[in-house]
């Protein structure tokens, strides 16, 4: 085989593995366009919703911002701890179902999920804000 031949085919090589890369990073910048149009989508939302926040007093003694609600204004006061207590009475699991599945998260996290079914169960209908009161009170 010439010399020329095989230069050619090092071209060849050479010239398909900067396409290659080339369009590995066309991707990279695409998937990182696609990033940051969904975090500014995402930011955009936050700011929209966090305008409506109200701010509140935990049962801690510390400030805290929360959504305003009815049942957000419930369990305002109530420690993590309660809350999940509350919420698996309210919504008929099993005691302990809360504590289990949150087990890694922060007790505020904890809080706010438990909370959080809690409030998809008003919204469906299933329970009332009057409900929600009386089932703070059988715990305490």
């Amino acid at each position: 085989m010439s010399t020329k031949a095989k230069n050619g085919g090092k071209t060849a090589q050479a010239a398909a593995q900067k396409n290659d890369t080339q369009t590995a990073a066309q991707k990279k910048k695409a998937r990182e366009e696609k990033i940051a149009a969904r975090n500014a989508q995402m930011s955009s939302t936050l700011t929209k919703y966090r305008a409506g926040y109200a701010t509140s007093v935990t049962a801690n003694g510390r400030k805290s911002k929360v959504c305003g609600d009815d049942v957000s204004w419930a369990f305002e006061a109530v420690l993590p701890t309660r809350a999940m207590a509350i919420s698996e009475l309210l919504l008929s699991l099993e005691t302990g179902f809360l504590a289990a599945k949150y087990d890694k998260l922060n007790e505020g996290q904890r809080k706010m999920n438990s909370v959080n079914r809690v409030r998809g169960a008003v919204k469906r209908g299933e329970l009332t804000i009057a409900a929600i009161k009386k089932g703070i009170k059988a715990i305490a």
